[in-house]
């Protein structure tokens, strides 16, 4: 089980807005570093590097957890509409999934984590289409098998029908002709 450990206060953490804003303008460590100063407080350029790698990964978990909610919430959304509508094509869902994967694998270039959820879930879509259409073609072979049983069955009951014919001593030869000619449509 893991442990939740309880993170210090740092120093820095009353300027955390402003460092990361800093960051995202991609200002150089030094020009923090004499920022931070100037508001009284003295902090190496190695211990903003610090906190700014923890603030960025707060950050990211943040966005993560706001994508999961907001995919809970499109999921529902989503859920509604295929109650209306039909739900989409298999191609369409595939579409989908790349797109997903492939948001996940942008951002794993900053998050392993994240380059690890896209493996697990391209690995997922994988097996899961993979099933789909091994499921479709046992579909369409029992449909095949389906289709020759009853072509089998109408054959046979023809071959009665017409042995019936062939042994009927009522019937003259033009009679037997006929009715044969009716048993296989060919009237």
């Amino acid at each position: 089980m893991r442990t939740i450990e309880k993170r210090k206060p740092s120093k820095l953490d009353p300027f955390a807005e402003q460092l990361l804003k800093m960051d995202d303008e991609k200002k150089p460590l030094v020009e923090m570093e004499q920022w931070v100063k100037e508001q009284g407080v003295q902090a190496s350029t190695a211990l903003i590097s610090q906190h700014l790698k923890k603030l960025r990964t707060q950050r990211q978990k943040r966005e993560l957890f706001a994508d999961i909610v907001n995919g809970s919430h499109l999921g529902r959304e989503a859920e509604e509409a295929f109650k209306q509508n039909p739900a989409p094509a298999l191609e369409t869902v595939v579409k989908i999934f790349k797109l997903l994967i492939m948001q996940l694998a942008t951002n794993g270039n900053a998050d392993p984590d994240m380059l690890k959820l896209a493996n697990q879930l391209m690995k997922t879509a994988v097996i899961y289409f993979a099933e789909q259409t091994k499921a479709k073609l046992e579909n369409r072979k029992l449909g095949l098998q389906e289709r020759r049983v009853t072509l089998l069955e109408k054959k046979a009951a023809q071959a009665d029908a017409t042995d019936k014919v062939l042994t009927d001593a009522q019937l003259s030869p033009e009679e037997r002709a006929q009715r044969i000619k009716e048993i296989y449509g060919r009237v």
